[in-house]
């Protein structure tokens, strides 16, 4: 510092007041993640049963790509990589009420699934965004996802916050937990069915019976709650 300039000493009493933040945050986040699981309920199972498929499917080896389509295999197996390592991420958000940053990690599934069809397809360019054609049905999701993740539009924010309640806490919005939990395990099951085709069980079928079952029953869970192709929840 300059010698004319006051010199500042630090307080170490100010520390407290982030102990206190992360201390209330703390007892904000209990309530909502002790009963989590019960809220969801089928919709859990659901999810535990696509994580069994992904274990089922990457316990047996890849099969070989001819040489120019290696390119396409390695990114594939990235995208199912990242979107399988993320599962746990995106429930640890949801089960602590961050629900902007479960919506910004489940956009990104989304966006996973496209891309990996864009591969399959031959339509995926190197660096571009992928577009919505498989998930087409989930285009108001994804734009309400997409405004969340990109922190703008004051009403969807002020929703998933609670700010004008409970202020900097996290706080329960269960119908939003839901919606967006849907649409994850939507693109879980995506991942579930492209993965398959990397890891198949046989030349002529790419996933075990057991493995077909437990899919089309997270389908039909989906689709008897009318998640399959939900939409939003009202804006407030």
């Amino acid at each position: 510092m300059g010698t004319n300039e006051k010199s500042i000493e630090l307080e170490l009493e100010i520390l407290g007041f982030g102990a206190s933040l992360k201390a209330g945050f703390d007892e904000a986040r209990k309530p909502i993640s002790d009963n989590f699981e019960d809220r969801l309920g089928v919709l859990y199972s659901a999810q535990g049963a696509l994580f069994a498929c992904l274990g089922s499917i990457y316990s047996r080896p890849d099969r070989e790509f001819p040489a120019h389509k290696v390119t396409e295999k390695v990114h594939r197996a990235s995208i199912y990589s990242a979107i399988a390592q993320g599962i746990g991420l995106i429930e640890i958000a949801l089960k602590n009420g961050n629900y902007v940053q479960a919506a910004a990690l489940i956009r990104q599934e989304i966006e996973a699934v496209e891309a990996s069809r864009g591969l399959i397809q031959g339509t995926q360019r190197e660096g571009t965004t992928p577009r919505l054609k498989a998930l087409k049905h989930l285009g108001k999701s994804y734009g309400f996802l997409t405004s969340l993740a990109h922190l703008s539009r004051s009403n969807l924010m002020a929703g998933a916050t609670n700010i004008l309640n409970s202020g900097v806490d996290p706080t329960l919005n269960s119908e939003l937990e839901k919606h967006l939990f849907c649409i994850h395990l939507v693109a879980v099951a995506c991942t579930v069915i492209g993965l398959s085709d990397l890891h198949p069980c046989s030349d002529e079928m790419p996933m075990t019976d057991q493995e077909r079952l437990w899919l089309q029953s997270v389908f039909g869970v989906l689709n008897e709650f009318g998640y399959l192709y939900a939409e939003p929840p009202e804006e407030t």
